[in-house]
């Protein structure tokens, strides 16, 4: 029996009925959406349990579907990704001899150089929680359920460092990339480079001339 667990920020709603649930409905006995408002609680049905979010955070969203579930095996899901056939069932077969799991491959929604960028310098390395699965026995044995996730921190670092690295699981996850987080860093990037030329005369000019 396999559980998904998907925060649903109020925006985000009409995304998650035509991306996130619409996918894993079919490969899992239930979908528990841990929801921040009225649009959200609606995506209620017969294999959709809605619950008010209790806690601010994604993390602490993530934390309340995954104590709400009654299977052991849990998918975290995001509202805007999509999950192709097979996926659940490769997550499951991991988690059969590792606590928690993580997709081996993850694909942009929408192409983009930055989002190519993003897969490829931290995909390896970086807990994406909507490319990961879990059994609750663990989450709730290494003590991560007594953990406050507020603001924009999430469970992955969380069970990195109490787990270990994830076991891979062949299948692929589709995610609106570039994510806030590498799009804040590329922001940071651009205002650090112009600054830099900025304070450097020959910089400036070196620039001015190649623009000629």
């Amino acid at each position: 029996m396999v559980t998904a667990v998907v925060p649903v920020a109020e925006a985000d709603a009409a995304l998650a009925a035509s991306l996130a649930i619409p996918s894993l409905l079919p490969q899992v006995d239930r979908v528990i959406v841990v929801a921040q408002g009225p649009s959200a609680l609606a995506l209620r049905s017969r294999k959709v349990d809605a619950l008010p979010q209790a806690e601010p955070g994604i993390g602490n969203a993530r934390k309340q579907g995954i104590l709400a579930a009654d299977d052991d095996l849990i998918i975290s899901a995001d509202a805007d990704a999509w999950y192709p056939p097979g996926y659940a069932e490769a997550a499951a077969s991991a988690l059969s001899s590792a606590p928690y799991a993580k997709a081996r491959r993850a694909e942009p929604l929408e192409d983009s150089v930055a989002a190519r960028l993003e897969l490829l310098l931290f995909y390896p390395v970086v807990n994406y929680e909507w490319a990961l699965a879990l059994r609750r026995s663990a989450f709730v044995g290494a003590g991560l359920h007594r953990r406050d996730y507020r603001g924009r921190y999430d469970i992955g670092y969380a069970l990195a460092l109490a787990l270990g690295p994830p076991r891979p699981f062949d299948a692929a996850v589709y995610a609106r990339l570039p994510t806030y987080a590498f799009r804040a860093l590329l922001a940071g990037l651009r205002g650090a480079a112009l600054s830099a030329l900025a304070a450097s005369p020959a910089s400036l000019a070196l620039l001015a001339a190649a623009l000629r």
